[in-house]
């Protein structure tokens, strides 16, 4: 993008390359993470800590970027991250995320409140482990978010407070779970049904979705979110007043576990992974069991493995597979004839192009400013 650091904007103004832009990027998270106080004035809104944790997550992803030369086949300078240092980028996430894991005061949710950081009307547990939350409105409005494609259970939504379940989740991710893991079906359900029953959830009523058909791809959804029984509701059915988690207190423990290792600490990084298992073992199961059924000699695809299966629907995946340079692998790793899978996984495998790791901008920027170079391959 054009780089605007005035008021006055100027409409010629041309790319500004990715070493600039993320210069002014850690500029200002650094201003805010060392200026802002502990807390915000409004609940819910940007402290120390979260412009802390964007900025540890900036230093993970400009590092991994380098180590694994995301975009340099491309040979597009505005592009390049070959400017990164990334022994200097891996050792700065690793101090600021340091200081929020010991002092930040966030916390993993505890295991019987794990659901509660995906449903419409606990934002009290979201507050506990989310560092940032795209926040719905709590008065009633006009305008509300809209969720009802993705990434809700299927289901009518004037009864259940169902969604169109128009994206599914691919066997694969079904697959990576531990049936010792509570995360599998709590993320990855059936539809609602008559066979749905109720449940109170901090003085609210949820249906609960059926339990995934694994042979099944029409009943299995992304169920990993919930809406409240839409007869409760004060706004219209297909309006939420859900918290959509940004930034979770599990994600930076996972960033953490990243810096350590590629600080050279991978026996510490490693414990982070499994405190984070700890709190969605099964009851009566030893986190060891998930420790061992998840183990990988390689690090990094533990991590990868751990962090699609913490933050699936949480608008991380691509981003992670783009810096570690894993897209194009794990997209061509859909099983296409193994059944029960996401109905797009033919459409990405067809149409995958490397350059595609970049958006194209838009014919009408590049019509109004003639000074804007597209992107490779559009």
């Amino acid at each position: 993008v054009p780089l605007i650091t005035s008021s006055i904007p100027d409409g010629e103004a041309p790319r500004e390359s990715v070493q600039g832009i993320y210069k002014l990027i850690i500029e200002d998270l650094t201003y805010a993470y060392t200026t802002l106080g502990n807390t915000s004035i409004f609940t819910g809104g940007a402290n120390k800590w979260t412009a802390g944790g964007y900025l540890g997550v900036i230093y993970n992803y400009l590092a991994s970027c380098k180590r694994y030369h995301t975009s340099k086949s491309l040979d597009f300078a505005l592009n390049d991250f070959e400017w990164v240092n990334e022994t200097e980028m891996s050792a700065a996430a690793e101090t600021v995320l340091k200081d929020i894991v010991e002092n930040s005061g966030y916390i993993l949710v505890e295991k019987a409140k794990y659901s509660h950081l995906f449903r419409e009307t606990t934002k009290a547990e979201q507050y506990k482990e989310c560092l940032f939350l795209a926040e719905a409105s709590n008065t009633i409005t006009d305008e509300y978010p809209e969720i009802s494609n993705f990434p809700i259970p299927s289901g009518d939504r004037n009864i259940y407070g169902g969604g169109y379940g128009r994206l599914k989740p691919t066997r694969e991710l079904y697959l990576s779970y531990n049936a010792n893991d509570i995360r599998r079906d709590h993320n990855i359900t059936g539809t609602y049904t008559a066979a749905s029953i109720k449940e109170t959830v901090g003085g609210n009523t949820y249906y609960i979705p059926v339990a995934a058909v694994t042979g099944s791809k029409i009943n299995r959804c992304t169920g990993k979110f919930r809406c409240i029984d839409p007869k409760e509701k004060t706004i219209p059915p297909s309006a939420t007043q859900l918290n959509y988690p940004l930034l979770r207190f599990a994600d930076i423990l996972l960033q953490y576990a990243e810096a350590l290792y590629f600080t050279g600490d991978e026996a510490k990084a490693r414990t982070y992974f499994a405190e984070n298992r700890n709190r969605v073992v099964k009851d009566g199961v030893n986190v060891e069991t998930l420790n061992t059924a998840y183990y990988k000699a390689d690090f990094v695809t533990e991590l990868l493995d751990e962090r699609r299966r913490e933050l699936c629907f949480e608008s991380k995946r691509r981003i992670d597979l783009i810096r570690f340079n894993k897209l194009e692998e794990a997209i061509f790793s859909i099983n296409l004839k193994a059944g029960n899978l996401n109905d797009m996984a033919k459409d990405m495998q067809d149409n995958y192009e490397y350059f595609k790791i970049w958006m194209p901008l838009p014919d009408r920027q590049l019509a109004l400013n003639r000074k804007l170079i597209p992107n490779p391959g559009y």
